[in-house]
């Protein structure tokens, strides 16, 4: 089971979730999102987390971003994946030379996404808290995927055993405040995921 901890804004969160060898760090680039990074920000994260942890793998969030900006980006911050959470279209995981996770609403997944590396599933506003209806994430064969959207220490045991994901994001269930993670929080629900 991978774990991916998203909005991470600060060195300091970036190296306590690499000490925990977790899989992935997310990076948003959204404007005007509370966990928004800069470029040149996100890269001093992505380099602490790499001299913490060299299986921790730098994501790259984004939504509607032009494609130059995308590519601009993640060059910049030395991403190694970049997730898409829009209505980007598909060509763009051909183009942007990096592995793709694609977001998508709990529903029927589009048969074009065939070059995305993993699936998400999350809320249509992803970091808000809000829970998806776990009943609605169709099966998934093809690739990986991650199920995001209202996790917390409390409830992720359940929200595996419903949906069977093959990793699980979370943000602001492990947040003191928006962009600021309680590291105890962090503990605790990488705790209950690996006790599977």
């Amino acid at each position: 089971m991978k774990i991916k901890i998203c909005g991470i804004t600060t060195l300091d969160d970036a190296r306590f979730c690499a000490t925990f060898g977790l899989d992935f760090v997310g990076l948003v680039f959204v404007p005007g999102s509370p966990r928004f990074v800069d470029p040149g920000t996100a890269r001093l994260i992505s380099d602490e987390v790499r001299a913490h942890s060299p299986r921790t793998r730098a994501v790259g969030v984004f939504q509607d971003a032009p494609f130059g900006v995308m590519r601009r980006t993640a060059e910049q911050a030395g991403l190694d994946y970049v997730q898409l959470h829009g209505s980007e279209p598909p060509e763009i995981a051909d183009a942007i030379e990096l592995p793709v996770i694609k977001a998508f609403v709990p529903g029927v997944v589009p048969d074009d996404w065939s070059a995305a590396a993993w699936f998400l599933f999350d809320h249509a506003n992803g970091g808000t808290g809000r829970s998806v209806d776990w009943s609605l994430i169709p099966p998934v064969s093809s690739r990986p995927f991650f199920l995001a959207g209202g996790l917390s220490p409390l409830n992720v045991l359940d929200a595996i055993g419903r949906v069977r994901p093959d990793g699980v994001d979370i943000s602001s269930g492990v947040e003191k405040s928006p962009g600021r993670k309680d590291h105890a929080l962090i503990a605790s629900f990488v705790e209950k995921v690996r006790s599977l």
